[in-house]
């Protein structure tokens, strides 16, 4: 019977081995299989090598799939390899995710898909050192890897204060197997965030020590100042113990009593000077009468009668009828100013209006330009009449404003120049023109527009005729 189970035994044990060993053959096949594929020459092998990869996750082909995910050419495969990574999800392909994020280069071909592969995968399979990251992408340079980010509950980028940023760490560090740096930097967070709170106590307790300080010198100096008003008020220098008891008042001291006794003392004494007021004011001295009123009612003491007998006073008359013809006669040359000032400015604006209606002249308007007082003429020496007295011929054609034809010739007088001969000139001349009848050296007398030389300018601008 014994040796009969002994055998079934041995058999029975055979055949598990047998079968063990069959799976460990299969599986090692399996991953020669896999490792081939992914090193193949043949991007369609490293595909379905990659895609077997992820599938079979007892397979130990992470490195390979590292290779590939990392220096594939081919986008599908290397998106494929991505994924896989993502399906196995093992500590070893989380860091090979997160080391995929750190050497992201924008400058690599498709590096805008690649990013968005790599967040998807992350957001698959999420750690927190690709977590930590991504968020050094700027968000609106990487809306993708941002909306990923608020999946995993991080909706922005590490922040500046320290309560917010041990906050922000701490949900990081809630998603799978944080590195030693993501909890070296949450400690360090930690350790800012005590040492601020350690320091915001202690200046918290210095203000309040301060405040204690300053209230305990507050109540002091209170003291003090009511001890002097009581002390002037003894004495009967009524001002010094008002300035006092106010004082005291303002540091928080208790100075009803005292103060409503200074305030009484003080009327009594303002009466006193309201007395003096009045026999002041029968003395017809109104300016001694009106000091008096002044301390009366700085110290709180008020007569309604008083300020009226004073202007009552003769003395008061008399100045009040000097300082209203004193007033008057302000009022009357502020009145003669403004009246001149407005005549100069109209004389000014008539001025003004009388030159630019000259100016409107385009010879008087080039005379100005050239330092005339009034204006130029322009035209040709023809011949000299007498001494000083020269025929011209205009510049250009005259026709009137109804159109008739003016003279062509006219008569220049001049004062200071002396044309030699024949040519054209220019020269200042008075604005207002004559008109006589001439007996030229032709012997005829002839009607002439005589115009005048003017030698008002200094220094004179004039032109010798050209030489024939």
């Amino acid at each position: 019977m014994f040796p009969l189970l002994a055998l079934l035994g041995g058999l029975t044990l055979l055949g598990c081995t047998t079968e063990q060993e069959a799976r460990r053959q299969k599986a090692e096949s399996l991953e020669r299989e896999i490792q081939q594929g992914l090193r193949s020459n043949e991007w369609v092998s490293r595909m379905r090598a990659a895609r077997m990869c992820g599938e079979n996750k007892s397979v130990n082909c992470t490195e390979a799939l590292a290779l590939v995910a990392r220096s594939e050419t081919t986008s599908s495969v290397r998106s494929l390899a991505i994924q896989a990574l993502a399906q196995r999800c093992q500590e070893q392909e989380r860091q090979v995710l997160t080391d995929l994020v750190r050497t992201w280069s924008p400058a690599e071909p498709e590096a805008t898909y690649f990013l968005r592969c790599i967040t998807e995968a992350i957001s698959a399979c999420p750690s927190a050192d690709a977590a930590l990251a991504l968020t050094k992408f700027d968000p609106p340079k990487a809306p993708d890897a941002w909306a990923k980010l608020k999946e995993l509950g991080i909706p922005e980028p590490l922040p500046t204060a320290t309560a917010e940023r041990v906050e922000w760490l701490e949900r990081i560090m809630a998603l799978p197997t944080p590195s030693t740096m993501v909890n070296s930097l949450l400690e360090s967070a930690r350790t800012a965030q005590a040492r601020a709170a350690a320091e915001r106590a202690a200046q918290e307790a210095e203000a309040k020590r301060q405040q204690e300080a300053q209230a305990r010198a507050l109540e002091q100096a209170g003291q003090e100042a009511a001890e002097l008003a009581q002390r002037m008020f003894d004495a009967g220098s009524m001002d010094e113990a008002w300035a006092a008891v106010t004082r005291a008042e303002g540091l928080g001291a208790n100075v009803t009593d005292l103060k409503a006794r200074v305030a009484e003392a003080r009327v009594e004494q303002g009466k006193r000077h309201l007395a003096a007021a009045w026999k002041f004011v029968r003395a017809n001295k109104p300016d001694e009468a009106e000091d008096e009123r002044s301390r009366a009612a700085a110290l709180g003491a008020q007569d309604d009668t008083l300020a009226d007998a004073i202007a009552a006073t003769p003395t008061a008359r008399r100045r009040a009828r000097e300082e209203e013809r004193e007033a008057r006669r302000r009022a009357e040359a502020e009145a003669r100013e403004a009246r001149q000032r407005a005549e100069a400015e109209a004389r000014e604006a008539q001025r003004r209006e009388q030159e630019a209606e000259e100016l409107k002249d385009p010879l008087t308007y080039i005379a100005r330009g050239y330092g005339c007082q009034e204006r130029i003429l322009q035209g040709t020496i023809i011949a000299q009449v007498e001494r000083g007295l020269y025929e011209f011929a205009y510049a250009g054609a005259r026709v009137s404003l109804t159109g008739e034809q003016l003279p062509n010739h006219g008569l220049v007088r001049t004062r200071k120049t002396v044309f030699s001969s024949q040519g054209e000139f220019q020269l200042c001349v008075l604005k207002k023109m004559v008109t006589k009848r001439i007996k030229t050296m032709r012997g005829f007398e002839e009607t002439w527009e005589v115009y005048t030389e003017d030698v008002r300018n200094e220094p004179s601008y004039y032109f010798e005729p050209n030489r024939q």
